[in-house]
């Protein structure tokens, strides 16, 4: 039986690329990273034993709550320790690699996507992402919150826009690997032909 070429990686971004996690920073600079943690932890008990799908809406819920805790904090202050907790260890190398050899590469994270983006910039990967997709909180590229969140990607589950983004760029599913560490890449781990679970999911100390 022939290999199917991996044509398409769909990569999370928190953990994965980047280290940290923009909630828990935003969280932290708030001085609510502790109950943070517990809404995290809950999410996770929460979550066990539940399929990739029937996990979205405990997820969405856990979300809204961390958005309530984090309103107001700056984004340019959650940017400056993003870029201090740095880059995951080689993974501009394994960038480079994936491109030269011709794979087509996007970002799914439940991160603040204008974060995202800038990050990458920042540290000149963008030019290795053909489409980055996370969820919006900042009004006015300014603060977090304020009552807007569009958090689609969560509720809806990564998997619907790995199918869409495939389905519009005429990438076959079995041509898709996906890299994610957590509960919320379990959705698009469900579509790809391959995965590759970074760390297994742990509780933030």
């Amino acid at each position: 039986m022939s290999k199917e070429k991996i044509k398409l990686i769909a990569f999370d971004f928190e953990e994965v690329i980047f280290e940290g996690t923009t909630t828990l920073i935003a969280a932290k600079l708030a001085k609510h990273d502790k109950k943070a943690k517990e809404i995290i932890k809950k999410m996770v008990f929460d979550c066990f034993m539940k399929t990739p799908t029937d996990k979205l809406p405990i997820m969405t819920k856990a979300y809204n709550e961390g958005i309530k805790l984090i309103e107001g904090v700056e984004y340019e202050k959650i940017f400056e320790e993003m870029k201090k907790a740095g880059l995951v260890k080689d993974v501009k190398n394994v960038l480079q690699e994936l491109k030269e050899r011709g794979v087509t590469m996007i970002v799914l994270t439940i991160g603040e996507e204008f974060l995202a983006r800038k990050l990458l910039q920042h540290f000149e990967l963008d030019k290795y992402f053909e489409y980055v997709k996370g969820v919006k909180t900042i009004k006015n590229n300014n603060k977090i919150g304020d009552g807007f969140a569009d958090n689609d990607l969560i509720a809806k589950g990564k998997g619907a826009f790995l199918k869409k983004y495939c389905k519009s760029n005429k990438i076959a599913l079995k041509n898709v690997a996906c890299v994610g560490d957590g509960l919320t890449d379990t959705h698009m781990f469900m579509y790809a032909a391959k995965n590759i679970l970074i760390t297994p999911y742990s509780f933030p100390d």
